[in-house]
């Protein structure tokens, strides 16, 4: 690990920790769920963040971002399991996701927001999520998404 690779990681969690309060917040349909909840029902809670962003990002638009139809397709056919798709109220909560994800509800979750759920989500050590976080953002480079995470980390 680097030197200036701690600041980061604490602004990140720092930075999505506010933004998914104040999403639980506005949108009482998740109030009852916590993260964890979400990160258990979806899987996530033991996938690798690096291999859910990789196959997520790869369903997004060239500008790296996902309308909620998209996110939730992509999710249910390339993240979840097929017991977990055969769930009824699996769309519902892929729904709820996004709604969680897309923090500046702008209707599209972005490469930031993308990174920044998944990393909250998925299994391993808080510097292996920050790592594939900032992973996904660095593919990105020329993107705004790079712009949004130099003003967020720097």
């Amino acid at each position: 690990m680097t030197v200036g690779w701690a600041p980061r990681q604490t602004q990140f969690v720092s930075w999505y920790s506010s933004a998914v309060q104040s999403a639980d917040e506005a949108d009482t349909r998740t109030a009852s769920m916590s993260l964890h909840d979400f990160a258990l029902l979806t899987g996530l809670a033991a996938r690798n963040p690096s291999e859910v962003l990789a196959v997520l990002s790869d369903a997004a638009d060239e500008e790296n971002e996902l309308l909620r139809a998209e996110f939730v397709t992509a999710f249910r056919d390339r993240v979840l399991t097929a017991a977990q798709r055969s769930d009824p109220h699996v769309t519902d909560l892929l729904f709820e996701l996004f709604d969680i994800f897309d923090t500046d509800r702008d209707g599209i979750v972005d490469c930031f927001e993308l990174a920044a759920g998944v990393a909250q989500l998925c299994r391993g050590e808080h510097e292996d999520k920050a790592e594939a976080a900032f992973a996904l953002l660095d593919e990105n480079s020329g993107r705004r998404c790079v712009r949004r995470r130099v003003v967020v980390c720097h």
